[in-house]
This record gives C-alpha cells, sequence and structure tokens, in this order.
C-alpha cells in the first residue's frame, strides 16, 4: 500500500467519506431496523475496508485477471488495459475505462467509492435494502461525483437483491458481498443468481465462503473491517463441463436399486 497511485486513491476516498464513519451507518441502520420491526441477522451493518478491497483489486489486476490466467478471457482478462500502450486510451485521448463492479448491500456506499479510486471503472453499482442507508449513499457518492476526476460511474439501486430485476450482474467482473452474516439459504439463492456471471468473472465475499460448482477459489486472505478481522475469498467463474450440468438430472433417471448400488465415493462426489 506504499505504491504513490495506492495512496492517491486512499486520499481520495478518506477526503470523500470523513463525514461519515462506521458509527453513521450503523445508526442510520438500527433506526430503521428498529422501525420496521427487522431482526434478522443480515442487516447488521458492517463495512468493508479500503485496503481490503485495494487488495482485491491490485491482486485481480496484477496477477488473478490477466489473459489465460485461471478461467479470465484469453483475449483481454478481466480488468486488464490493451497490450499496446496506446490500447488503453480512447480516441480523444482519455484513458479508457475497464470493467463492471457491484456491491451486494452496498450499506452507505463506500466500497463503490473506493473501488472508484482503485480502477477506472466503466460501472460501479450498489444494491441497498434498506432505505435510509440507500439515501444516505446517494448523497455520500454524489458529493463524490461531483468533484471525482476522472468522473465516476457510481450508481445506487434501492431494492432486495435477490429480486431478479434487481439482481441483473450478468455483466459485472467483480461482484462483492459483504456476507458476514447471512443465513444458508440466502448465500443459496445468491449462488444461484451468480451462474449467468461470465466466464472469468470474480465473486468476493467477506467471512463466509461460497458454495458453487460454477466459481473456483483462486485466492483468501485475512484482512481487517470495520468490525474486526476477517477472512476475504475470492471466486471466479469457471467453464463448467456439460456432464457436470447434466449430472443432477441423472439421479432422477437410476432407479432405487441402482441408487442404493453407488459406492461411498460416489456418494462423497454428489
Amino acid at each position: 500500500f506504499d505504491r504513490p497511485e495506492i495512496k492517491a486513491a486512499r486520499e481520495s476516498y478518506e477526503k470523500a467519506v470523513q463525514m461519515y464513519p462506521p458509527d453513521v451507518g450503523k445508526r442510520v441502520s438500527r433506526r430503521e431496523r428498529d422501525e420496521i420491526d427487522a431482526k434478522d441477522a443480515n442487516f447488521a451493518y458492517g463495512e468493508v475496508s479500503f485496503e481490503a478491497l485495494a487488495a482485491v483489486i491490485t491482486k485481480i489486476k496484477e496477477k488473478l485477471g490477466k489473459p489465460s490466467e485461471g478461467s479470465s478471457p484469453p483475449e483481454r482478462g478481466i480488468l486488464q488495459s490493451g497490450e499496446q500502450e496506446d490500447d488503453s486510451l480512447g480516441e480523444d485521448g482519455v484513458e479508457k475505462c475497464y470493467g463492471c463492479f457491484i456491491d451486494l448491500g452496498s450499506g452507505m456506499g463506500k466500497a463503490l467509492i473506493a473501488a472508484s479510486t482503485l480502477h477506472l471503472f466503466e460501472s460501479v453499482s450498489g444494491i441497498e435494502l434498506l432505505e435510509g442507508l440507500y439515501n444516505t449513499s446517494v448523497e455520500v457518492t454524489d458529493k463524490y461525483k461531483a468533484s471525482a476526476q476522472p468522473p465516476s460511474a457510481i450508481e445506487v439501486h434501492h431494492g432486495d437483491l435477490l429480486e431478479p430485476e434487481v439482481a441483473d450482474w450478468a455483466a459485472a467482473d467483480i461482484v462483492l458481498c459483504n456476507c458476514a452474516c447471512f443465513p444458508a439459504e440466502m448465500m443459496g439463492a445468491i449462488s444461484t443468481l451468480s451462474e449467468p456471471m461470465k466466464v472469468g468473472a470474480f465473486f468476493v465475499t467477506v467471512s463466509i465462503e461460497f458454495r458453487s460448482e460454477h466459481f473456483t477459489l483462486v485466492d483468501q486472505a485475512s484482512a481487517q473491517m470495520s468490525w474486526g478481522e476477517a477472512t476475504v475469498f475470492i471466486y471466479q467463474r469457471n467453464v463448467v463441463e456439460e456432464s457436470s450440468l447434466e449430472g443432477e438430472g441423472l439421479e432422477d433417471e437410476e432407479d432405487d436399486s441402482e441408487a442404493e448400488e453407488k459406492d461411498e465415493d460416489d456418494d462423497e462426489y454428489r
């Protein structure tokens, strides 16, 4: 984090969020949860740190997202500028934007600002269900966008991240999911909704592992968050063989006697 570009990104981030410490988000969240009597643990408020997100984006740009690295596309990879120096600039001489970043449960929008300072994304989007946090995030991000150079493409959406009309992540290059308090059934629904994501895209979870045959764990590391230390898992969308996708239907076609004859290794595989 001693690199000049990371230091500059952090300075921009801290300037934008200095009036919105985690306690502000906690108060806004708690007030609304009390009003609507929402006691589910998945509404608990916590923030992913700038350092944690900087580590994730740096790893993707410098290694994990390189062309043909893992399942990254061979033509350009993920979050990569062109191979030729001129390829990274548009016709107007301005640096091109690459990649789409989405934060599920974006709170006050601080991770959206952090992502914008760390990489020139084509789009940066957040989804937040609690109206108070959503309104605060619009206030925070609008202030940042008013002076951001180059201009930021941040958008915040008010809604349930599990609703199909909201949960359109197919174009995402990175999805961040601070799911430390999400129940298993919610993680299962998120796993299903993530399947349309393109091959090579990254799904990042905090504290909870992401279980999907469509994603491969490519990195994990501990990082300090607003509530303490947590593990950050980076998964990459892989190429699933058709035979694997059809595997679930095979059990329905087998009769009971054949199912009973399957050996212990097959049981473990399923």
